[in-house]
């Protein structure tokens, strides 16, 4: 989809919504963060005995947003 016209809402909303997904992560970290290790002590374990030694876990880790960036990295090249 295709817009000519270009006014201020164009330009403000995305922006916004950057700043706002940004002060929902924090957000989000800092009253996680207050939690105790009690509560999310399980899922800590399980991350640490189970999921970190995995190499699969760290391959996807990095091969994931990677392939979800390389169409639009391909398409802005051909767009060039």
């Amino acid at each position: 989809m295709r817009c000519s016209a270009a006014c201020w809402t164009n330009r403000v909303c995305p922006l916004l919504l950057r700043r706002a997904a940004a002060a929902v992560w924090w957000l989000f970290l800092l009253i996680f963060g207050v939690f105790p290790i009690s509560l999310s002590g399980d899922l800590y374990y399980l991350f640490v005995g189970v999921v970190a030694p995995n190499a699969q876990y760290w391959l996807y880790l990095v091969l994931v947003p990677l392939a979800c960036q390389t169409p639009d990295f391909f398409w802005r090249q051909v767009r060039r």
